[in-house]
């Protein structure tokens, strides 16, 4: 059975993802919410670079089409 990039992002609600935006920023955080456009929600989530955390932000919304990718 083939999964789309919409139902692995289904999967992974509960999990924590990260995700990297077209500026470089990279965030990390529990998935609440995705849709249709790949928006998600974040929860517990902090900006990280490698790896390593910057900013603690709490919820978050993640626009779909500034996403780079999505490490699930």
């Amino acid at each position: 059975m083939v999964v789309t990039p919409i139902q692995a992002l289904e999967q992974s609600i509960g999990r924590r993802v990260t995700v990297r935006l077209k500026t470089g920023h990279e965030y990390n955080g529990k998935l609440i919410l995705s849709d249709e456009h790949m928006n998600l929600l974040l929860t517990d989530c902090q900006e990280i670079d490698a790896d390593k955390p910057l900013k603690r932000l709490g919820e978050a919304l993640v626009r779909g089409n500034n996403i780079l990718f999505i490490k699930l």
